[in-house]
């Protein structure tokens, strides 16, 4: 119960005005079953707030020590990034809270017609393997999931009906959930189950960079789902097979639309208009 609070919080901290609609009623209920007075839940709320926005400071926001609550964690010996530490997939410079932030900031600018894509100049600089490669997830690794990675999957959840494609839940995990995302209210708070597939496609790429690695890794992965579906095609062709078992064809044809998927979306996409306004800059 205790621990339910505490997530519901954290959640809240990465909403527009920290979820301040939300917080009342979590506290509401939690002191419905636990009888501690509002006063002191509320202000525990705010407490957790306060520590998991400290922890999760973007590198540019780490720079301003005119913050007065920072100053005093900084005294106390608290530092940005630490949480889950021993957990290196997870915590430190991998802060799986960071990835939640990106996730949840970047969903609070997509509109009905239109997907956000950060300003690089905030998240911090372009990524490349060779010149520029990843020291670690945060900081490092924060333009490309916020300009390229998560638009881009934004997109292809936007356009193309996943919800017809049979045990999608199992064949293609993050794009069915931020796909079941898309299709209700996009600024609720972000599931941790899709936070952690985000989180895992970014350490694939932390872990595998290197010496052009990704590159060569993403040209035989194209050349391996080009061959799946040549052979596909080819199984669906009703001239070179018997017309016995009409639901083989169907299925087959059914999966063979997750080809597209391959394809890089339209770059020439609508922004939101919010992406421009001064609080999407600031964030």
């Amino acid at each position: 119960m205790a621990l339910q609070f505490v997530a519901e919080v954290v959640q809240c901290t990465f909403q527009e005005d920290h979820g301040r609609e939300r917080v009342p009623t979590i506290v509401k209920r939690f002191r419905k079953t636990s009888g501690i007075e509002p006063e002191y839940l509320e202000k525990t709320a705010l407490d957790i707030q306060g520590f998991t926005s400290y922890e999760t400071m973007l590198e540019s926001e780490g720079r301003l020590f005119g913050n007065p609550g920072a100053a005093v964690r900084r005294e106390t010996g608290l530092l940005p990034h630490t949480w889950f530490t021993p957990c290196e997939s997870i915590g430190g410079d991998c802060c799986i809270l960071n990835t939640q932030r990106i996730i949840q900031v970047l969903m609070s600018l997509v509109k009905e017609n239109g997907i956000a894509v950060g300003d690089p100049r905030v998240w911090g600089h372009p990524f490349d393997e060779i010149s520029r490669p990843a020291h670690r997830i945060w900081g490092d690794l924060d333009e490309p999931l916020v300009s390229s990675i998560l638009p881009q999957l934004l997109l292809v959840c936007r356009n193309t009906p996943l919800q017809y494609l049979s045990d999608r839940s199992h064949l293609i995990t993050v794009l069915d959930l931020l796909h079941r995302h898309l299709k209700g209210d996009p600024k609720r708070p972000v599931p941790i189950a899709l936070t952690f597939g985000i989180h895992a496609v970014v350490m694939s790429i932390f872990v595998l960079q290197g010496d052009g690695d990704l590159a060569r890794i993403a040209a035989s992965t194209k050349r391996s789902y080009d061959l799946l579906f040549d052979q596909l095609r080819a199984a669906s062709d009703r001239r070179e097979l018997s017309g016995n078992s009409p639901a083989f064809y169907t299925n087959v044809n059914l999966f063979g639309s997750l080809e597209q998927l391959a394809n890089p979306a339209a770059t020439g996409f609508t922004l939101s208009e919010e992406v421009n306004s001064p609080r999407a800059k600031l964030l």
